[in-house]
């Protein structure tokens, strides 16, 4: 398979909008699923995941959230670089994307 091939270049492209596509419906699902009420407990590890649908290195940051003894996969943002300013960037956006922020208990990193 040639990297150059337009077509090579259009699968990668459309399994990467497949896969926020899926991420965006898991979010929408977690939203609706959170209670208004209800405070949460926000994870995240430093080890960070490699984006596998191209050839391309994107970091990605899996975040997770605890509430009532469960625990759900909140979002797994891009990241430009695995800095530690860029993870709490991404995951501070994240919370107020899915309008969570002020529900947030503790943060543990």
């Amino acid at each position: 398979m040639d990297p150059g091939d337009s077509s090579s270049t259009s699968c990668s492209a459309k399994a990467e909008e497949e896969e926020e596509f899926h991420v965006q419906q898991e979010q929408r699902v977690l939203k609706a699923d959170l209670k208004m009420s209800e405070t949460v407990v926000v994870h995240w590890e430093e080890k960070l995941m490699q984006y596998l649908a191209n050839k391309k290195h994107v970091d990605r940051l899996p975040v997770l959230v605890s509430r009532k003894g469960a625990v759900q996969l909140l979002g797994v943002p891009k990241l430009a670089n695995g800095t530690g300013k860029v993870q709490s960037n991404a995951v501070v956006a994240l919370l107020r994307e899915l309008k969570i922020e002020d529900r947030v208990l503790a943060v543990f990193r």
